[in-house]
């Protein structure tokens, strides 16, 4: 399979050349293949199930920033509660929700590599077989 949106597209200018077209050009008779084939493909299935974990954690720190701010919207009272010294809950929260949020991006950093080399995978194994 060839993807043309990879291919680069001929020069406009007369002065700049154009990149060399790839050597494999699919044959009229061998059409891509269809969305509903790519995705009952099973190597699709694992990357999705590699992703379930990522949409959850962002859901989690997007819904606690959403909870700090209705806290401080609805009870500014709680937040202004002082714990020791100088420091209230809302100071102690927003630290959290910082920590949380680094944390996550992390995790994810960590995450993204195998999930990254997953898809590099399924893509190999697409175009190899739009080649045969």
């Amino acid at each position: 399979m060839n993807y043309d949106a990879f291919r680069p597209r001929q020069a406009s200018f007369p002065h700049r050349q154009a990149a060399p077209q790839s050597p494999v050009d699919p044959s009229p008779a061998d059409p891509p293949p269809s969305f509903a084939q790519i995705q009952a493909d099973p190597a699709i299935g694992r990357l999705r199930a590699a992703r379930r974990p990522v949409v959850a954690v962002l859901a989690t720190v997007l819904g606690l920033h959403l909870l700090n701010s209705l806290l401080a919207t609805v009870v500014p009272d709680l937040l202004a509660v002082r714990l020791f010294g100088a420091v209230n809950a809302g100071m102690v929260l927003a630290l959290l929700l910082t920590a949380l949020g680094l944390a996550a991006t992390h995790w994810y950093a960590r995450r993204a590599r195998t999930y990254d080399a997953l898809a590099a995978q399924v893509r190999a194994s697409f175009e190899r077989e739009g080649r045969r």
